[in-house]
């Protein structure tokens, strides 16, 4: 029967349903097919390299170099060696080894070295004493045992065990010495050497192929990594595997390949990525040394599943699932967890915006932990409903922008150097320090660089920070020699306090009568708890003095940390390393808060002296009700849109605070402050505000309480309008509507009789009026009321009132009630 040549495109399809390591046969016995074999693209369920090995599915190649001795004396760990395929080492010419690690890199090969591999020689004359030290010793040892044996007559099994291990060490030895006594005479090596091509199964090398020892092994498996993958397009691997640190994978110049699932080394993702076209659906990635941000190359963030496996840092670990963009992300960190950082990991996971059926698993080593995480998250979400948009807006990428269009309300808020509180929930930053050996300090201010505490003060204004600071604060500096020397007295006394109570029974205290010194009457009745922090504190205070004197870093460790307070419980949030300093970290806080946003809408807010509100450039809001003191209005006013009552109180000397445009068009202004007549008078008539409660601390005159009223009614204003003036007596209640009368009736009269008025009073009158009233309604019945009514129309009612403010006793109300 005659046999048919398989077509083109039948071979093609039957060649890419095949065993890769069949292909390969195949296309080494049959050339006539080994153009077309190549052409269709391979696939490899499992793949693996090193040095000298590669592993294709279930068959594992491996090149070696086998030895022989010319007299077949071959010592059994060459047997040994021989029979696993050969060593992965070549020789020179005289028998020595040379190191793997001294190989040269060839074009296409991929090195997986670190760099700071120790290469090791083997030609050194220590090396040489050693092995012949070690012949001696092995000698002395089988004759020494062969003596005590030879007494028995009867050779135990131990015995046998002995005298092989102890045959062994010397030839051995013998074999390595060769080496030396070949160089010595010039002689050529001890043994031939061949190329060896195995597979190894059971731990055994099934040798396919053994080649005269004409280049050196790396050279050899380079030629066979072009006979196996060279002039293909890229081969598709299932599984591929490159977790040996140190090799350097022989591949030919050009090789591409696309992996399902892929496990590497941290220290090498650089290097395969080299190989590697397109991306991987699954990623492992194990420990690897020297290997910085390397969650951040593309085969890493564009995997669909990530392992990782390491030991992390906890700020480490939080940087990465903030940079990690995969659906499912398996997080194995072998480091004995806390509960805190496995919420932050979470809180730092959801940060970013990811896609609806995102993965996020972590490994416990205790059951129980999984339990205490639940719980922990669920009491931070309590928290987090407090200001939840705002969290929402932070943990949620894809509604920021929306969040952020729409106003936000809020019922209380305020700011100081390092908090913000929303509500009723308060979000502190502060500087957090911990010791090398565990102990920790309280939270405080940013520290330099030998430890010592830098004040609030000395902090630099930023673009857009509203200050409240007085200008005139003491900054008082922490590193002077005085307070050296005041630490170190605390410090001494307190141990002799504390010496003195060691002697004395449990519980007992300094009383007056043990005192033989003046100093020691301050830590009378002090407990020695008390004393032993008060020691402690002074011995922590002398620390940065010792590192600045031997030019030592600072003696703890700094983290900034974020916390939030409710009810007087302080929460920890998150943790980040001190890499900038603490108001720069308030004022990033701030900025996400609060920065791109419309005006916020703030029922109360509080403005609090001598700090620094590190804000957001152009932060605005609007408020319903503020109480500010006189000095704080300039700062405020950079951030204030509009209010609806506005209180003002004394505070300093600060020239026409009225004339600021949030304080004029207050709806309804109180003010208390200490004026000058003149100065009340212009300031009511720059006032829009629809209603004023004036109450000026220096007491005025009657006379002079009426000007207050024209200065008032001199500009126009909408009905309903009101003036509420505070008097110091009763009397000035009932004397002030009395002589608004009389000054109208004085009006009236000159004006009937055409005759003008030489008097003082009559004269400012018409100056200072543009309205000139007249009495249109005098309520008999009540004397503290009197309406008045203008020439042009405009009817006031004035009348006077008891408050219950025991600052505005007595009080004088006009009101515009026609216009």
């Amino acid at each position: 029967m005659k046999n048919q040549p398989v077509l083109y495109d039948s071979l093609k399809t039957v060649l890419h349903h095949m065993d890769a390591n069949l292909r390969i046969k195949m296309s080494q016995r049959i050339p006539s097919i080994r153009a077309t074999e190549r052409a269709v693209p391979l696939k490899i369920q499992f793949l693996s390299f090193s040095d000298n090995t590669a592993e294709i599915n279930d068959v594992h190649y491996k090149l070696g170099i086998y030895r022989n001795s010319p007299n077949r004396d071959v010592p059994q760990f060459v047997k040994s060696e021989n029979a696993h395929g050969g060593v992965s080492h070549d020789f020179d010419r005289f028998g020595f080894e040379i190191p793997v690690g001294s190989n040269p890199i060839l074009p296409g090969d991929v090195s997986l070295r670190s760099g700071d591999e120790r290469v090791e020689r083997t030609d050194t004359d220590e090396l040489e004493e050693r092995y012949q030290t070690l012949v001696t010793r092995s000698e002395n040892l089988l004759r020494s045992l062969a003596e005590k044996e030879s007494e028995k007559r009867v050779w135990t099994l131990e015995y046998r065990e002995k005298f092989r291990e102890y045959k062994d060490m010397a030839s051995h030895a013998h074999e390595k010495l060769k080496p030396f006594h070949c160089r010595r005479h010039n002689l050529p090596r001890p043994f031939n050497c061949f190329i060896q091509l195995s597979t190894m199964g059971d731990n055994k090398a099934k040798s396919l192929q053994r080649l005269e020892y004409t280049r050196k092994l790396y050279e050899a498996v380079k030629q066979f990594n072009h006979v196996l993958f060279a002039n293909r397009p890229a081969i598709q691997v299932n599984e591929l595997v490159c977790v040996f640190s140190s090799h350097v994978y022989r591949m030919p110049v050009g090789f591409k390949m696309s992996a399902n699932e892929l496990t590497v080394r941290e220290s090498h993702i650089a290097s395969i990525a080299t190989i590697m076209e397109g991306d991987v659906n699954i990623l492992r990635v194990f420990r690897g040394d020297n290997a910085e941000n390397w969650w951040q190359h593309r085969l890493v963030q564009n995997a669909k599943e990530l392992i990782t496996e390491d030991f992390f840092e906890p700020e480490k670990s939080c940087l990465m699932l903030r940079t990690f963009r995969n659906r499912i992300i398996r997080f194995n960190n072998r480091r004995i967890l806390r509960i805190e950082n496995c919420c932050k990991w979470i809180e730092n996971w959801m940060s970013v915006k990811r896609e609806v059926g995102s993965e996020l698993w972590i490994r416990f080593r205790v059951e129980q932990y999984k339990f205490l995480v639940l719980n922990m998250i669920q009491a931070n979400v309590e928290v987090i409903r407090k200001d939840e948009r705002i969290n929402m807006s932070i943990r949620m990428p894809s509604i920021r922008a929306i969040e952020k269009a729409v106003p936000l309300k809020m019922r209380c808020l305020s700011f100081s150097d390092t908090t913000v509180k929303i509500n009723d929930v308060c979000y502190e930053l502060n500087v957090y320090r911990d010791y090398p050996n565990g102990d920790v300090l309280p939270a405080g201010n940013d520290f330099d660089r030998f430890g010592f505490e830098i004040p609030f003060g000395s902090s630099p204004l930023l673009p857009g920070d509203v200050s409240f600071r007085n200008g005139d604060e003491q900054v008082v500096r922490t590193d002077t020699d005085e307070l050296e020397e005041r630490h170190q007295t605390k410090l001494a006394r307190c141990k002799i306090i504390l010496q003195f109570i060691a002697q004395q029974e449990p519980g007992v205290t300094l009383q007056w009568k043990d005192v033989w010194m003046d100093w020691m009457s301050d830590y009378v009745g002090i407990t020695k708890k008390r004393l032993q922090g008060m020691e402690n504190h002074a011995r922590e205070k002398l620390k940065p003095f010792l590192c600045r004197r031997h030019n030592l870093p600072r003696p703890f460790n700094c983290y900034i940390q974020l916390s939030v307070k409710k009810n007087g419980e302080a929460k920890f949030l998150q943790r980040l390393t001190y890499t900038r300093k603490l108001y720069e970290s308030v004022k990033q806080f701030n900025h996400i808060l609060f920065a791109n946003r419309p005006a916020i809408r703030v029922k109360n807010p509080v403005f609090i002296e001598n700090h620094v509100y590190r804000i957001p450039v152009g932060f605005k809001m609007s408020a319903n009700e503020l109480t500010v003191r006189v000095l704080q209005i300039a700062s405020i006013a950079t951030m204030i849109e509009d209010v609806n009552r506005l209180r003002v109180s004394e505070g300093g000397n600060t020239e026409n605070w009225w004339q600021h445009r949030f304080v004029k068009s207050a709806k309804e202004l109180i003010i208390h402050d200490t004026l000058s007549a003149e100065e009340s008078c212009l300031m009511l008539r720059t006032f829009e505000s629809r209603i004023i409660r004036f109450h000026n601390l220096i007491p005025l005159t009657t006379e002079e309480n009426c000007e207050l009223i024209e200065s008032w009614m001199s500009v126009k204003r909408e009905v309903g309008s009101e003036l509420w003036i505070g008097l110091d007596n009763k009397k000035r209640r009932k004397n002030v509507p009395k002589m608004m009368q009389s000054r109208m009736e004085v009006i009236r009269r000159d004006e009937r009789n055409g005759a003008q008025s030489e008097a003082s009073t009559v004269n400012k009158l018409q100056n200072r009026w543009q309205n000139r009233l007249e009495v249109f309604q005098k309520d008999q019945k009540d004397e503290k009321s009197v309406r008045l009514r203008s020439k042009s129309g405009t009817q006031i009612e004035i009348c006077g009132e008891v408050c219950e403010d025991e600052t505005m006793r007595h009080r004088l109300k006009v009101k515009i009630i026609e216009n």
